[in-house]
Order: C-alpha cells, then sequence, then structure tokens
C-alpha cells in the first residue's frame, strides 16, 4: 500500500462500484496495471489504474507563498499565489467506462502548438508521442496506456507506421479505456508498416474486452 505521507492524483469520476478491494496483505492487487491505495472515498484499500495516476488527468495545484513587508505602524503580510491555479481535467485524457457509442464526440483540438520529437514508429499529438505495440496492455517507462478519445483523434497518423516491437495477435486496440473501440481490418497482426488507419468498429472491435498475449496496444508518453 502506498504510504499514509504519500498520495497520487485520483479522478473522481472512477465509482467505488469500478474498482476491486486489495488482497488481504492490503498492498497487492489482484489486477494488473494497478496499485493498492488507501481511499478514504470508499473506506478501504482499493486497485486504483494506474493510467488513472497519469499526470495528464491530474490538475495543476495552486500554493501560495507569505510575503513580509514592513510598512510605518507595523508588519503587513500578503499572501500571492506561486503557481497556476486548478485547471479543469480534460477529458480526453481521463480514462472512460462508457462505451464505444460516446466516442463519436471526440473534441480534437489540440491545447497547445509545442511538437513533441517522437521516433520514426510514432505519432506525434499535443506534444506527446503514441505508439501502437502488440504488448498487450505493457508501456514502456515513461508511457501509460492511452484512451480511445486520443486514438480518435490520431488514428488516421498511424498509416506509414510500424509496431514498436511486437506484432499483434488480435486486431482490436486496447487502450486505458473499459471498452476496445478501434481496430485494424487491414495490415491486422502482419509486420508493418500500416497501409490504412484503424477504425472505430474496425475487425468487429465494438465493446470488446480482450486479452490475448500480444494485444495491439495503444501507449502516449507521460
Amino acid at each position: 500500500m502506498i504510504s499514509p505521507n504519500v498520495g497520487i492524483c485520483a479522478s473522481a469520476v472512477l465509482a467505488c462500484t469500478d474498482v476491486v478491494r486489495c488482497n488481504t496483505d492490503n498492498r497487492t492487487c489482484p489486477v494488473e496495471n494497478t496499485v493498492c491505495v488507501n481511499s478514504t472515498r470508499c473506506g478501504q484499500p482499493v486497485c486504483y489504474p494506474l493510467a488513472l495516476a497519469n499526470k495528464l488527468v491530474c490538475p495543476i495545484n495552486t500554493t501560495a507563498a507569505t510575503t513580509t513587508t514592513t510598512r510605518a505602524g507595523g508588519v503587513t503580510n500578503t499572501t500571492r499565489p506561486t503557481t497556476k491555479a486548478i485547471t479543469a481535467t480534460d477529458s480526453r485524457f481521463t480514462p472512460s467506462t462508457a462505451n464505444c457509442s460516446s466516442i463519436v464526440a471526440t473534441n480534437c483540438t489540440t491545447t497547445t502548438s509545442i511538437v513533441a520529437a517522437c521516433q520514426s514508429y510514432e505519432v506525434s499529438w499535443n506534444n506527446h508521442c503514441y505508439y501502437l505495440d502488440g504488448s498487450n496492455g505493457s508501456c514502456i517507462t515513461g508511457y501509460s496506456l492511452a484512451t480511445n478519445a486520443v486514438l480518435n483523434c490520431i488514428s488516421s497518423l498511424f498509416i506509414g507506421k510500424n509496431y514498436r516491437n511486437t506484432t499483434s495477435n488480435d486486431c482490436c486496440i486496447l487502450t486505458a479505456d473499459t471498452y476496445e473501440c478501434f481496430g485494424l481490418n487491414v495490415d491486422c497482426n502482419n509486420p508493418g508498416p500500416f497501409t490504412e488507419a484503424p477504425v472505430l468498429g474496425g475487425a468487429n472491435c465494438i465493446n470488446q474486452v480482450l486479452r490475448y498475449s500480444q494485444q495491439l496496444t495503444l501507449c502516449g508518453s507521460n
């Protein structure tokens, strides 16, 4: 379990009914890609998805500094913020439990003009790098599972790209969301480069929950 003196950014969107209790040792979890945390909201140690602890879904904290100013007749303490105020979480980076019908409304407007420098097999979008690999939900260090909402915005950019390392053995793309909604109709489970983009509902991937040994996976840089 995470130390009582250590916390993580948690999403209030995730209901207590959507998580499972930690193992009896209160340190480990029966579910992969989760961490055992002491949830005061749920009233027990629960397994929290690591994808939801990604800094992309965490708001910016506000801290304050006190400046002491000496004036005639006494001392005046002035408190002013030293960091940006808390901002709203970008829902596109927040893992969703909704079914695939919600994806059609994704807003694909970027929030920064900065262009991330990515590897040749990666897609650069909104100052992050994204790749596809047959890794069954595992991402390399510095990367986390990305969402279907993001994939909806960048799918066409994967034309001409390759798997990062491992060719998949299933066409549905595993993301941070509950359901797999995108799949490859062409080039599925074959070495790249991809000649067509992942498609919503492609390869009959609608509301699927598949976990093959080399499940096609979408990862994005933190």
